[in-house]
């Protein structure tokens, strides 16, 4: 009997058409899960807000009654007292946290010179980074314009992905931030978005970087590095605030060298 070969066929070769495809439907898929998601935070949101304001309100009312030098007694409870406001407060991040992520009421949009708001932005956010993170701001010469946002969203953007970084340089490195203005044309671009002309905002830390299997879930609400506790709505939420704007976020990341979160953000033509 005469021996069978038997090979194998090489793998078929995914045409630039199907990647694409492949790539709207995932995206298309997130955004569904995301709006499903959205519309049972945001009704969980308002109820928790609603049980913290008098717990906050109440405890504060508490603390300041009490002397600031008392008895043994009255310092203990000032402890308490401090202990639970602190943690109500916290509480109240988490909730504006879930807020932003279902963005129920949708705030007003106008156009913005994003230039500008971004200085401003960045002037601010870096005070609240770790003294061991220097912060490098360097916008193109050609990134004049304006884009249709809402300033004090992107505010949020910033000041969540700046934090992030700082998280993932363990509080000690170089975090640089950049704006240029770039042409989007359809056979170049990989994103869920149209050509055309837009705003690029890369937020660049030397942190301890991702690999691929995180970097599939980057942006899964609860997914989160961070230890137990944290709550992971952060890039859930950039990703939502993007898509609202109709642009998109970008990811380049390597394990010991750095990430690198690119904001894709469409120019608005003014007359």
């Amino acid at each position: 009997m005469s021996a069978v070969s038997l090979q194998s066929k090489p793998p078929r070769e995914v045409t630039a058409p199907e990647a694409e495809t492949r790539r709207r439907e995932a995206a298309d898929q997130t955004r569904d899960k995301l709006a499903a998601l959205g519309r049972v935070a945001g009704g969980v949101a308002h109820e928790l807000n609603n049980l913290l304001q008098p717990i906050i309100g109440l405890t504060q009312l508490e603390l300041d009654s009490l002397p600031s030098e008392g008895s043994l007694e009255q310092n203990e409870s000032r402890e308490s007292l401090a202990m639970i406001l602190e943690s109500g407060n916290q509480a109240r991040n988490l909730v504006r946290q879930i807020s932003m992520f279902a963005r129920k009421a949708k705030p007003e949009l106008a156009p913005t010179d994003l230039p500008a708001a971004v200085s401003r932005i960045v002037a601010s956010c870096g005070k609240s980074l770790p003294p061991g993170v220097s912060v490098d701001l360097v916008i193109d010469g050609g990134a004049a314009g304006f884009a249709t946002i809402n300033e004090a969203e992107l505010a949020e953007l910033m000041t969540n992905l700046a934090a992030n970084a700082a998280h993932a340089m363990d509080g000690n490195g170089t975090l640089t931030i950049q704006v240029d203005r770039l042409e989007l044309t359809e056979a170049a671009c990989t994103l869920a978005i149209p050509a055309g002309a837009y705003f690029r905002i890369s937020v660049a830390d030397t942190g301890h970087g991702m690999d691929a299997a995180t970097r599939e879930q980057i942006f899964e609400p609860f997914f989160t590095t961070k230890p137990v506790g944290h709550i992971g709505l952060g890039l859930s939420m950039v990703y939502g605030v993007l898509r609202d704007w109709k642009g998109a976020i970008a990811i380049e990341s390597s394990i010991g060298v750095g990430s690198t979160f690119s904001l894709y953000i469409p120019v608005t033509e003014t007359s």
